[in-house]
């Protein structure tokens, strides 16, 4: 579900960015890389959406399992609880990961740098991955 409003919120801001970035007789990137751009983002929102769908039926499956062979309380709050801290990282991740892509084309409205401004995306959404990195590297590595 979150994969689908993180979509639907991207190609609304790529087709925003489209008219600006492009003007009205300025062709920097044309509408065959945009439809490209659309039908890639579209088939990994699907992906996404049937592996989290396949990685819930399997963790529910592997919980019953658990339950069913008697396993220790103690080994089922440890799996219950990894699951809450691994949605929690999860996100977060995805929090940095929108900033930065909206620091980006923040400052590339503001500028109108052209081609360059796909750079400038790219380059702060990076940074926001390289931000996560070291937020988790710090609270595993204690």
């Amino acid at each position: 579900m979150n994969t689908l409003l993180i979509l639907s919120d991207l190609t609304s801001v790529l087709s925003n960015t489209r008219q600006e970035v492009i003007g009205s007789n300025n062709n920097l990137i044309s509408d065959k890389y945009l439809e490209i751009i659309i039908v890639v983002l579209v088939g990994w929102a699907a992906a996404a959406i049937i592996m989290s769908f396949v990685k819930a039926l399997l963790d529910n499956r592997l919980k019953y399992k658990m339950i069913e062979k008697d396993t220790t309380e103690e080994i089922i709050q440890q799996v219950l609880l990894s699951d809450k801290t691994e949605a929690k990282h999860n996100s977060l991740k995805w929090f940095l990961l929108l900033m930065g892509i909206s620091v980006g084309i923040f400052i590339s409205s503001i500028f109108q740098f052209g081609i360059i401004s796909i750079g400038i995306i790219l380059f702060t959404t990076s940074i926001s991955f390289f931000i996560y990195h070291i937020y988790i590297k710090k609270n595993y590595h204690k």
